[in-house]
């Protein structure tokens, strides 16, 4: 919590997208959102809307390639929950959930979802909850083509650095690299002179 994952999404988001690229944040977590199963019905317009609408769209199996016409309806279901920000990207929002957020995140359906997105966008961009007090990340990981593990400065011990790697390596997902938050840069300006970086 609070290491700066949010903000940073978005400025990837911002930065790739003056570059000309379709980009899109999903986010992803959940746990932030919760409604009652009456709300759920007649106001959920993000992703776990579309997890719930998949039921009806067809009965081909999940884990199979989807018919062209499911596949078709499923991407028509997705684009309409899909709004643009102020600075130039869309953002998919977590929707509401009342039940176990992994029991979303475990959906057979993510696959087709995430093929469709693919097929929309340059770039896409997943905003989780935090890998040590949750599995969502993990859960996630294995539909991402790499994980960005951000790590609070001054702030997060060495070992939740290692188990957050052990868990990123248990989803089989390549880590893209690791970013340092909230650097006091103060406190390090001696050091980064002597590289040139002042």
């Amino acid at each position: 919590p609070q290491e700066g994952r949010t903000t940073l999404v978005n400025g990837l988001a911002k930065i790739c997208s003056s570059n000309g690229e379709r980009v899109l944040v999903i986010d992803a977590d959940f746990r932030q959102h919760v409604g009652t199963p009456e709300t759920q019905e007649q106001e959920d317009t993000g992703i776990s809307g579309i997890i719930r609408q998949c039921g009806v769209l067809g009965d081909a199996t999940p884990s199979q390639a989807l018919p062209t016409d499911i596949a078709t309806s499923l991407r028509q279901l997705i684009m309409e929950r899909v709004k643009q920000s102020p600075d130039g990207y869309s953002v998919l929002e977590a929707g509401l959930s009342h039940t176990n957020p992994p029991k979303i995140l475990s959906s057979p359906f993510w696959s087709a979802i995430m093929a469709a997105l693919r097929g929309e966008f340059d770039r896409i961009l997943v905003d989780s909850p935090p890998m040590l007090r949750f599995t969502d990340a993990q859960l996630l990981g294995i539909h991402m083509e790499a994980i960005i593990l951000l790590v609070r400065s001054a702030s997060t011990h060495k070992e939740h650095v290692a188990t957050a790697r052990k868990r990123m390596i248990l989803s089989r997902t390549p880590a893209a690299g690791v970013i340092l938050t909230q650097l006091d840069m103060r406190k390090h300006r001696a050091e980064l002179r002597e590289y040139g970086l002042s």
